[in-house]
């Protein structure tokens, strides 16, 4: 079997073109699986490129690029690297080498920095399945509000993330108040620690604003002002803030293991939530994207994860969450530095990395993935110092949201309209899942509508809009009539608005946009009247003109903010309601 992509990594002699030729394999995920498979033919070989991260200090007047770089594949490489390897890259984030993460276990002692930070994390993160469970269900019935009222959502930013931060915030003792700067801090977060793995090597930043930038900073204290008001229990609380906890939440749990030390404790606890919320938005994402893409003797996963879920079979479909995740891990990078000289790979491809070499280890090359080095590394295994203290919290959120996401009726990828293909999973180097486009038939769901048609009255406005009021009162009985006989309207009304300078029409409908505004072009002579006195008429008589009557609507159409609507009774349909003898017929 050829190995073009490898080949031409390999071949090129530029270390800047050659960078680039890896990274355009690396950040796209159907390149990568390429690279990957031509790395397992091939035994797979360390492979070298020179970084694009510059050195600082008495380096700085190197020649650039200089920095030699690893891509490390095999899982017995991999292995070896988190077990060896030093996390100096991590050290250089906001927290430096303060949180556990930046921190290596140089002593064997008990008062070693690392130890302790990963003791108290390990204490404070203990909750039981019950809980655990509750916080997830929870947090996802609030994540899918507003994806579930209109017929598509990003998978990424509307529910994923969405889920992983209430989840985070019940269980860290958060306020709801709090969430808007939860997510933009975990955003930020997550994305400067994504680029210290995988994307110092081949780009110059991480695209965020300045760290001391007023916005940005402004974001942190308001974040860090909560996260310490949650520790030290001094949050103000709301009716909506349910505390689904038995015992104490894990920032109070930490508060007792820094006492006087509110940066410590802060840095702990912020970290310990980014690596958290980024992680499950991935694994969420990935799961389902694998679910679309992967067949099993011929049968569409998806179909096969949808009628698990619709049986309620959790353990199936635990499964096959477990599975996509071993071939779609969620964290597809980790990163360190080689302390020593070591020797990766085997055979002809043995080479030797030198001491201050930096190591990118593809945690998706050696497919199916190990379940503990998923995770870095079992937990009970001292040599993986810096294995997931808090992989026990992801499963819970992630199989609640993907149950909740497989439950949508008519779940599909949304098809791009320039090729008539579906919308990728998009990704950021490769790493971070920015946004899955879906759809589903709202409908099955939601069956109302919501309308508000808004048109600016033309010049004299305080005339036209008395003409306009005198007009909607000699024409109401017609309007009546065209209400009851067409069978799917459940509310209409006219208002005057802003000022008395527009007028707007009000209704909640069930069924098709189109037929419905249609059965009133050809059954409201009203309209014709009134729109001699609005700015942007369609043309008139409507009943010769029903398709510009209809675009005049959705043009002028304001719809619900953030798209919420909601209804008492979401699958009834105004016929239901008659026959239950509820209204006209």
């Amino acid at each position: 079997m050829p190995t073009p992509t490898l080949n031409a990594i390999q071949g090129e002699s530029n270390a800047l073109l050659r960078n680039r030729l890896l990274f355009e394999a690396l950040r796209d995920d159907a390149g990568r699986s390429t690279l990957y498979a031509q790395l397992k033919q091939s035994g797979f070989p360390p492979l070298p490129f020179t970084s694009v991260m510059r050195r600082g200090g008495k380096d700085a007047d190197k020649a650039w690029p200089d920095v030699r770089a690893w891509l490390v594949t095999s899982a017995q490489d991999v292995s070896k690297v988190l077990r060896q390897g030093s996390v100096k890259p991590y050290a250089q984030l906001e927290s430096g080498g303060s949180f556990m993460l930046g921190q290596d276990e140089l002593s064997q002692g008990e008062l070693c920095p690392h130890r302790v930070q990963r003791n108290h994390a390990l204490c404070a993160l203990k909750f039981d399945e019950a809980e655990r469970l509750n916080c997830a269900r929870e947090a996802v019935r609030r994540a899918m509000v507003l994806p579930t009222k209109t017929y598509h959502f990003d998978l990424v930013a509307d529910v994923a993330e969405q889920a992983a931060l209430r989840y985070i915030a019940l269980l860290f003792g958060l306020t709801a108040k709090a969430h808007v700067y939860l997510q933009l801090g975990m955003r930020a977060g997550y994305t400067r620690l994504t680029f210290q793995i995988i994307g110092r090597h081949f780009l110059p930043d991480d695209g965020l604003a300045p760290s001391d930038s007023k916005n940005a900073v402004k974001i942190r204290d308001d974040l860090y002002a909560d996260i310490l008001g949650a520790a030290h229990d001094t949050l103000r609380k709301e009716w909506w803030d349910e505390n689904l906890l038995t015992h104490r939440n894990a920032s109070l749990r930490l508060a007792a293991d820094y006492p006087q030390d509110d940066e410590m404790l802060r840095i702990v606890i912020s970290g310990l939530m980014v690596g958290t919320v980024g992680n499950v938005t991935s694994a969420i994402a990935n799961t389902i994207d694998y679910f679309f893409c992967e067949r099993s003797h011929g049968v569409r996963l998806i179909d096969m994860a949808v009628l698990y879920a619709r049986a309620n079979n959790g353990e199936a479909l635990r499964g096959m969450i477990e599975h996509a995740m071993r071939y779609r891990p969620p964290a597809p990078f980790l990163t360190r530095t080689a302390k020593h000289d070591m020797l990766l790979g085997s055979g002809k491809d043995r080479v030797q990395v030198r001491a201050g070499d930096e190591l990118v280890l593809a945690m998706g090359a050696d497919l199916p993935i190990d379940p503990e080095l998923m995770f870095g590394g079992a937990l009970n295994d001292g040599s993986y110092v810096h294995s997931c203290v808090g992989r026990h919290l992801a499963w819970p959120i992630i199989e609640e949201t993907v149950r909740s996401v497989l439950l949508l009726p008519g779940l599909s990828q949304r098809i791009d309209p320039a090729n008539n293909l579906p919308m990728p999973l998009a990704k950021s180097w490769g790493a971070i899942c920015d946004e899955f486009p879906l759809q589903y038939q709202r409908d099955r769901r939601l069956n109302q509508q919501p309308l508000l048609f808004v048109l600016k009255i033309k010049e004299p406005v305080a005339e036209n809009a008395r003409k306009l009021m005198l007009l909607t009162k000699a024409g109401a009985a017609v309007v009546e009539r065209a209400l009851e006989e067409a069978h799917n309207v459940h509310f209409a009304w006219f208002l005057l608005v802003e000022n008395c300078t527009h007028l707007a029409f009000f209704t909640v409908y069930d069924g098709d946009f189109d037929a419905y505004v249609e059965h009133f072009a050809l059954r409201v002579p009203l309209f014709d009247e009134q729109f001699k006195y609005l700015v942007d008429a369609p043309p008139t008589p409507i009943q010769l003109y029903p398709k510009e009557f209809v675009q005049t609507i959705k043009d002028h159409n304001r719809t619900a903010l953030v798209d919420y609507f909601y209804s008492a009774y979401p699958t009834a349909c105004v016929a239901d309601i008659q026959n239950l003898g509820l209204g006209p017929r």
